[in-house]
């Protein structure tokens, strides 16, 4: 993955950060992310977040799925 260093040892200033894990204690989480997303890290991204939310009591699932950077949900007429 190209980004991967780049988003590990980023450092994001506090005004910046996604205060993901004040939500709601009953909000459920579910993030998909595909293993050859070459334009974003998208598998660390998820494990991050999947982290933080779980350190503060929430439900998380994390898919990661075999595919690229577009990744269609499946859908029904």
């Amino acid at each position: 993955m190209c980004y991967d260093k780049v988003n590990q040892h980023m450092v994001v200033p506090p005004e910046a950060d996604i205060n993901i894990q004040s939500a709601a204690k009953e909000t459920a989480f579910r993030f998909v992310a595909s293993m050859d997303d070459f334009a974003t890290s998208s598998v660390f991204t998820s494990k991050y977040f999947e982290g933080r939310l779980r350190d503060s009591g929430h439900y998380v699932e994390v898919d990661i799925c075999a595919g690229g950077h577009l990744m269609d949900p499946p859908y029904f007429p």
